[in-house]
Order: structure tokens, then sequence, then C-alpha cells
């Protein structure tokens, strides 16, 4: 079943289109792509998982890298590819998959207005903060809260790196996130949460994720409506004020829990970025 349909922007297909022929689109880890294909089916032989993730070394050391991060918070070391396909539960290895492929082809260069580390530490911030939120009022959700959160911001750095009209605009103007989205559809005709669905797709990665990054300043998808309260975090800028009165009016809960929430989720998200870059 669909949960997302809509019309899609002629100027951001043009823009995503160019990308793809000057090759500035980076293609998504071959092995990572199986290996999520896999997992989405209910009879897959979870060891055939682990062999195909173990078939390439550089995803394997990212895969148990992530695993053994506070994003998934591990009882015990894992050590192996095989102990983690064991120890998650399918979610959490699907998240896992998505997070360490993206990892892989973001940028991990400096250029004019993209810092990796302030990219990656705001990105971490954002989805431990969704999880954590997740985790008090729709548990299930918690590791797509947290992957979808993670991603929201995925196409600025190539954007960054291969558009300079994209880099002085952002430069130049951005006063808040969701000022940027506003402004980039005014100046340029598309905004980097479109690019960012058009990356998902291209991809392949699951529809309604692609949704949620690409909707997440704009409208609320089904199902992931607290990883998109969470684009509202901004780093040290962001606005608290905000962000509380916002969980209050969309999840019911009061000020205190939504700074507990930003406190734990704060204390984990660096070391969270750290396993990204």
């Amino acid at each position: 079943m669909k949960l997302f349909a809509r019309k899609k922007n002629e100027k951001a297909t043009n823009r995503f289109e160019h990308l793809l022929r000057a090759d500035d689109i980076p293609s998504f880890p071959s092995v990572v792509a199986e290996a999520i294909e896999k997992v989405a089916r209910p009879d897959v032989d979870l060891g055939d998982v682990a062999s195909t993730i173990s078939a390439d070394p550089k995803i394997t050391l990212a895969v148990l890298k992530l695993a053994n991060s506070p994003a998934f918070a591990p009882r015990t070391p894992i050590t192996s590819v095989p102990q983690a396909v064991v120890l998650l539960g399918r979610n959490q290895l699907e998240s896992l998959l998505i997070a360490s492929g993206v990892a892989e082809v973001i940028p991990s260069q400096a250029t004019t207005g993209y810092s990796p580390h302030a990219f990656w530490s705001t990105a971490a911030l954002r989805a431990a903060v969704a999880a954590e939120m997740a985790s008090l009022v729709a548990p299930s959700t918690e590791y797509e809260q947290f992957t979808a959160a993670l991603l929201q911001d995925m196409a600025q750095p190539i954007l960054f790196h291969h558009d300079p009209t994209y880099a002085d605009l952002v430069v130049a103007s951005c006063d808040s996130h969701h000022e940027l989205a506003r402004r980039e559809r005014e100046v340029l005709g598309w905004t980097h949460p479109e690019i960012g669905g058009m990356l998902c797709e291209n991809w392949g990665l699951p529809e309604q994720l692609t949704a949620s990054v690409s909707a997440h300043h704009d409208e609320t998808i089904e199902g992931f409506e607290i990883a998109q309260w969470a684009a509202l975090i901004e780093g040290p800028d962001t606005d608290m004020e905000l962000l509380i009165a916002e969980a209050t009016r969309r999840f019911g809960v009061d000020e205190d829990t939504v700074l507990q929430v930003f406190e734990r989720a704060a204390e984990r998200a660096a070391d969270i970025a750290g396993a990204f870059h």
C-alpha cells in the first residue's frame, strides 16, 4: 500500500537528473542494498544476510562500528556480523544497514558551507532525540524514527560539493533550517528534502522512509510524526520553546519530559556522530 503520493516538482526532478548526468550522485553500496532487500523477506535465512554483509570488509567494519555505538546500545560488545544479525531485530538491522550505507556515500571532505562534523553532530542529535521520544510514545517505531531523523538532510552534503549556487544560497541566507527550505523553493524552485527523497528512491530505500525524508518540512507522514518533529532541532541553535510546544501539541507530553528526552539524547549524540565520521 502506498502511504505517500506526491506530485513531483519538475524543477527538483531536473536538478536531480542533472546531478545524475554529471555523475555527482554516489552509488549506494550494492552489498548494503542486497542485504536490505533480504532483510525485508519474511522467510529470509539470517545467515545469508550475514554472509552478504561480510563479503565486503569495508561495509563489515562500518556495520560493526555502528552496531556497537549508543545508537543501538548492545548489552554486550558485537564482534562479528553474524552476531549482529542474530542479536538485532529486523527493524534494528534494517536501520543499521541503511545508516551504514548512507554514511559510506555522504562526502567526508569539508567544503564551502559544509562541515562533516557539524552535519553528523546535528543529524545524530535529531536521530537520538527521535529515538528517545519514540521509546516513550511509540516504542515499536523507535528505529524507524531514528533512521528517518538521521537522514533528513542527507542531500545537503552532496549539494554543497556539487552545486556552488546552493552553497552560496545557504551561506548567505539561512537564519533557520525551516527558513532555508522556504528560501530554496523561492530562489531555486526546489528544496533539499525533495532532492533527499529522490536520493532515497534512487538508492531503493523503503518507501515510507523516502516519504518522510522528502516531506519533513512540509507534510505529516503517517508513522513518522516523531522524526518530523525532530526536524525542528538545529544543533546548538535549537529553539527549545518551539520544540517543547510542538511535542506537547503532537504527543501530549509535558515540558519536563521533553527536556529529559533531550538531555538523554544529547549524552548519546556525540558518540553516535562519531560512528559516522
